[in-house]
């Protein structure tokens, strides 16, 4: 059994290998060891998102968004009147 078991799944086998060798260490050495290469350096001077840039571009492109809104409301081209739109809208046939 163990035979078509390696040879069908012969990654698994090699995980449970590993698997064993690891239980087999000690638990200090499990992990992963990390070392700092270079310090963080902090800023030489604060940072922060430009607040007032963000407000003004949030004040222009909602007022740009009203305008196109009050344009397209008010502007007559835009809908029909049933005497211009075409014979087969109507329902009347032409002729």
């Amino acid at each position: 059994m163990q035979e078509v078991y390696t040879s069908q799944y012969p990654d698994v086998v090699r995980l449970k290998a590993e698997i064993a060798a690891l239980k087999r260490l000690p638990r200090a050495s499990l992990g992963e060891e990390f070392r700092v290469l270079d310090p963080a350096i902090p800023p030489r001077s604060p940072v922060a998102p430009e607040r007032v840039r963000f407000i003004l571009l949030g004040i222009g492109l909602g007022a740009a968004a009203a305008a196109l809104v009050l344009a397209d409301k008010f502007d007559g081209s835009s809908t029909r009147s049933r005497s211009s739109a075409p014979a087969a809208w109507t329902g009347r046939r032409s002729g």
